[in-house]
């Protein structure tokens, strides 16, 4: 049997692919502004932290991850069983080429293997919201840097966010002296990752009291 460090960076070494993979074909279809979305950078924090064993990266990168993937599993599974997005936030899916239609299921692993790993080591660290907080953070304004027009993450109102397109529109117009991309950060840190954080905290506290 494989030391756990082996595993974890055996499991490093299939996201860096993963990532790779998307690289270039995002160069391919001359749609690079794609490796820039949030989960690209999730993928590549999660990597990190399993190749360096970092609780704060595996924590931050399951905080991460959680509601974005399984947003996705449920517009994916929707899409495959109905023919149509239940939630409407993964239109991208109708459109995109067939190899990227199959490299998105990279998101299922991104949702999985980090759950598992947290549970694994039986911890998830206290600053987890914030690390995921700085990295949308740092995914956005590599954006507005790299590919404002893009709608890539959202920086700007120019992307569908399907059953949430209401509470942007909101936010959007009674807070419209605040940028789009600082309203999103802002939200995301108290509605997703902050919750996310404790959920997991509770889940793991639960887990070693009932095995007590």
């Amino acid at each position: 049997m494989l030391p756990k460090q082996k595993y974890y960076k055996i499991l490093s070494a299939l996201f860096v692919a993963i990532i790779l993979v998307n690289l270039l074909v995002s160069f391919y279809l001359n749609n690079w502004s794609n490796i820039l979305w949030f989960c690209s950078f999730t993928a590549a924090l999660f990597a990190l932290g399993l190749y360096t064993n970092n609780n704060f990266l595996l924590s931050t990168s399951v905080t991460a991850a959680f509601f974005f993937q399984t947003l996705w599993v449920i517009e994916m599974t929707s899409y495959l069983l109905f023919g149509k997005l239940i939630l409407g936030t993964a239109t991208y899916l109708l459109e995109i080429a067939p190899i990227r239609f199959f490299i998105t299921f990279y998101h299922l692993l991104l949702l999985i293997i980090p759950i598992w790993v947290i549970f694994e080591k039986g911890k998830i660290h206290r600053l987890s919201w914030l690390g995921a907080s700085l990295l949308f953070f740092i995914a956005s304004v590599s954006v507005l840097v790299l590919a404002t027009e893009s709608g890539v993450n959202c920086v700007n109102q120019n992307c569908n966010l399907g059953v949430f397109n209401g509470l942007s529109d909101y936010l959007s117009t009674n807070f419209s002296f605040i940028p789009f991309f600082v309203i999103n950060w802002i939200v995301l840190s108290l509605i997703v990752f902050i919750p996310t954080h404790f959920l997991f905290s509770f889940i793991l506290r639960f887990m070693k009291t009932k095995i007590r």
